[in-house]
């Protein structure tokens, strides 16, 4: 899906130290949020991983946090070891991004998402107060997971996660005439630090499908073109 080119409602804003940030703590999983920022949020079906994984993940990396020395009740902590060096963030990357990354890429489970009618309610869902509540730049609806880069007018990331996935869960649900938990608790969040952070997301949302050996038609990509300003 590639949408007309049409002006922002309101410039992009990216994270950064001076704004205020908002925590919200969800099963565990903390959520970190500044009014306006753009954000890489992922979610995933609830048979995508084996039971457990995102748990006993966390408890891993908590732990690695700590061993090295770094305050996981800071929200920023990844740019943290970014900063402290390139050796350990390739460890931190590898061992609980891109896990976490390929396991999902696997598209084990059912995988709903990939009968097109069944993606398309997550794909108008995300879609449906584009430009007036938030501002949606990217998505792609996997088999399994979806990932999506936004924005909020203002505040609000952690409860539009959650209407989202409550009402995709019982339209699919309706459809499918099955009932029970369609998608896995929480979701997984980032804050957009700069304009090389959000095109590394917008790539990476890009050739996710690619990267996962998926076929036409059992995915929906959409990437909304932008000014020339927000181009590094």
């Amino acid at each position: 899906m590639v949408p007309e080119f049409r002006p922002l409602p309101w410039p992009l804003r990216f994270a950064s130290d001076v704004l205020p940030t908002r925590i919200t703590v969800e099963r565990k999983c903390k959520h970190a949020e500044q009014p306006g920022v753009v954000t890489a949020v992922t979610w995933c079906v609830v048979d995508a991983v084996p039971r457990g994984y995102f748990d006993d993940l966390r408890r891993a990396e908590l732990q690695w946090l700590m061993r090295h020395g770094f305050d996981v009740s800071n929200p920023f902590y990844r740019s943290e070891i970014q900063r402290a060096s390139v050796k350990l963030w390739m460890e931190y990357h590898r061992l609980f991004i891109q896990a976490s990354q390929r396991l999902l890429d696997e598209c084990r489970g059912t995988c709903p998402l990939a009968d097109p009618s069944i993606g398309q309610i997550v794909a108008e869902s995300l879609l449906y107060f584009d430009e007036r509540r938030y501002l949606i730049l990217d998505f792609v609806v996997m088999p399994n997971h979806v990932h999506v880069l936004f924005c909020m007018r203002n505040t609000g990331m952690v409860q539009q996660v959650r209407r989202w996935k409550s009402y995709t869960a019982h339209a699919i649900n309706r459809k499918l005439g099955r009932t029970g938990a369609f998608w896995h608790r929480g979701f997984w969040d980032r804050l957009v630090r700069s304009l090389v952070h959000l095109w590394r997301c917008r790539r990476y949302i890009a050739d996710n499908p690619q990267m996962a050996g998926l076929k036409e038609g059992t995915y929906i990509h959409y990437s909304r073109p932008l000014p020339p300003m927000y181009y590094p």
